[in-house]
């Protein structure tokens, strides 16, 4: 580790790095960072650097402190060298250095374990959409879509194709190589697909990916979103991902008929608990307003498999430290796949699934599911007391 630190160091001073974003999210996977100069890298390497927990959505009512993990370190692709800014993702932990019980990156990092101990792992691909909406004349995000374009479109009918183009470019730059890109179904609805990474890089790298996407739309002066349902009969925003269950770092379906069946008990494992997790994958009352596409879980051509209709809003860690938790729970039992799942058909189902649901507080936490569980009440709440498309726009729309 203090080798790859004085690596950093190094790096650092000969690109006369500036400024370095320390990145981390809240418990329900919104970005937040802080940048620090040059100079104070050293020192949050080893000590951290300190925020206030009281602030930050869902975390506790203490001092926190974030430390960089230096394996996340990457350039800010539109920044020009020398004087880049970098960033790196955070792992949190308390005053006395220790990990921070809420913090999701740790929770999916103990899923991962748990995963391993069982002498298995798993690779991800994502496939996250997202829709373009033009800029009003006061440059605010407007709810009329980039184009009227539909799945697989060309230009001229197809309009988003420059803004992905530099999406992929701006990732490709600082490592994240997109498998590809094109219009979806929906009216100015994109979606990217990338390759096969394991399931931190994945969780990080979706992060990164949204921040560059809604960096590089307004640099085209259009908004992207990814809200579940931004428009009311059209296709909703989902993030589905494909999973490679591999064992000795061979696919389970290049090895032996036993192995086949594990990776039958890891899907049931994942419809077997789909509903009590459905909150965490669907966390918005504007995810409900799409059909959840069936089957949930299916086989992939290929040795893998894929989950679909995880919301587009979710936070991946905690997301994929669930799926990767069932997964396990299907193996540990043997059970069967479900001919058919029951999913919430609203928020407030899901809120009951999954506070009567002992997997979920095992897997995440009884305080992360308490926290949680608190805000969306407090959410439908506020719903309740305003318009649906008030409530929407300012609370959705313009945030997601």
């Amino acid at each position: 580790m203090d080798i790859m630190i004085n690596d950093i160091l190094n790096f650092v001073r000969e690109h006369e790095v500036k400024f370095i974003r320390l990145a981390f999210c809240d418990i329900f996977g919104n970005q937040k960072n802080v940048a620090i100069m040059q100079p104070e890298l050293e020192g949050a390497l080893f000590n951290g650097v300190r925020i206030d927990g009281s602030k930050i959505a869902g975390f506790a009512n203490e001092d926190l402190y974030l430390y960089p993990d230096p394996t996340t370190l990457c350039a800010m692709p539109w920044r020009p060298e020398p004087g880049c800014v970098i960033k790196f993702y955070c792992d949190i932990k308390t005053k006395d250095k220790q990990l921070f019980k809420l913090d999701s990156r740790q929770i999916l990092k103990k899923a991962v374990r748990d995963l391993a101990d069982l002498e298995y792992s798993t690779k991800i691909a994502q496939e996250s959409e997202f829709y373009l909406f033009r800029q009003n004349d006061h440059l605010l995000p407007s709810a009329t879509p980039i184009d009227n374009g539909s799945y697989l479109d060309v230009a001229p009918i197809d309009k988003g194709e420059d803004v992905r183009r530099e999406i992929c470019l701006l990732l490709d730059r600082i490592g994240i190589t997109p498998h590809s890109s094109y219009h979806e179904i929906g009216p100015g609805q994109n979606q990217i697909d990338f390759k096969y990474m394991d399931a931190l890089s994945c969780a990080d790298n979706l992060l990164t990916f949204k921040s560059i996407a809604k960096a590089a739309a307004a640099r085209y002066g259009l908004y992207a979103s990814f809200m579940p349902k931004p428009i009311k009969l059209e296709n909703s925003n989902d993030l589905n991902i494909n999973i490679s269950l591999t064992k000795c770092n061979k696919d389970l379906l290049e090895t032996s008929a036993v192995d086949e069946e594990i990776e039958e008990y890891f899907m049931a494992g994942i419809l077997e608990k789909a509903e009590e997790m459905a909150l965490f994958l669907h966390p918005i009352i504007n995810s409900y307003d799409s059909v959840v596409k069936i089957p949930f879980v299916s086989k992939n051509y290929d040795s893998s498999f894929k989950c679909r209709h995880i919301g587009s809003i979710a936070n991946p860690y905690i997301a994929y430290s669930l799926i990767l938790q069932a997964g396990i729970l299907g193996i540990q039992n043997q059970y069967t796949i479900k001919k058919s799942v029951n999913l919430p058909k609203t928020l407030q189902a899901a809120i009951i699934a999954a506070k009567e649901s002992s997997f979920v507080s095992n897997s995440i936490g009884e305080d992360f599911v308490k926290r949680f569980v608190l805000q969306k009440e407090r959410e439908i709440d506020a719903y309740k007391s305003s318009s649906r498309e008030t409530f929407y726009m300012n609370e959705y729309f313009l945030k997601l």
